[in-house]
């Protein structure tokens, strides 16, 4: 989905702008992904599990393009004085009928822009787009132990319900649980 450019200025005066992830980005897009990935254990992949090649660089593009086009996917990046430091989308949950009005939600900021208000800028904009999408819920697995991301999640009005037990296998053997969330968009739904 297009999104209108949006500008900001932090709390310390430097300038975030929020935009549509462009296929021009694509290499960009996975040295952030490389990069977020070694920063925490609260991601779904390790950085080595992101490839950086040719081809994968071709296929992010394709993958960026495709996104554009489709009225129900949105993703953004957050540029900080001109360099990706964050990125947050969301798309189907599921094309059949009784499935269409769940978005699933996804986000990641790298470290030195954690505390900015960053993710908190947009998931606010990725909720107030969602039901001209067609959403009237936005859902999330949050990895245990993600103190920050459940502290936003439940700040922007998400309930828990739910939880997959050992969801994630961390390389040294021990397991962490997946919390299930969401939140819903449209009045009529409460």
């Amino acid at each position: 989905m297009h999104f209108e450019p949006k500008t900001f200025t932090l709390k310390d005066g430097r300038t975030l702008v929020l935009k549509n992830q462009e296929p021009e980005n694509a290499l960009e897009m996975l040295e952030y992904m490389r990069q977020t990935s070694a920063e925490t254990e609260n991601m779904v992949r390790y950085p080595e599990e992101v490839e950086i090649s040719e081809e994968e660089i071709q296929r992010k593009k394709e993958m960026l393009k495709e996104n554009q086009k489709d009225k129900r996917s949105l993703m953004l990046g957050a540029f900080l004085d001109g360099k990706l430091v964050g990125n947050a989308g969301i798309q189907s949950a599921g094309e059949r009928f009784k499935m269409k009005h769940r978005a699933s939600f996804g986000i990641a900021i790298i470290k030195e822009a954690w505390g900015l208000g960053i993710g908190g800028m947009l998931l606010d904009i990725l909720l107030e787009e969602a039901p001209g999408m067609g959403y009237e819920m936005v859902e999330l697995g949050v990895c245990e132990g993600n103190e920050r991301g459940i502290s936003l999640y439940n700040k922007k009005g998400f309930i828990q319900c739910g939880r997959i037990p050992k969801a994630f296998k961390l390389k040294d053997g021990t397991y962490r649980d997946e919390i299930l969330m969401y939140r819903m968009v449209k009045k009529t739904m409460e």
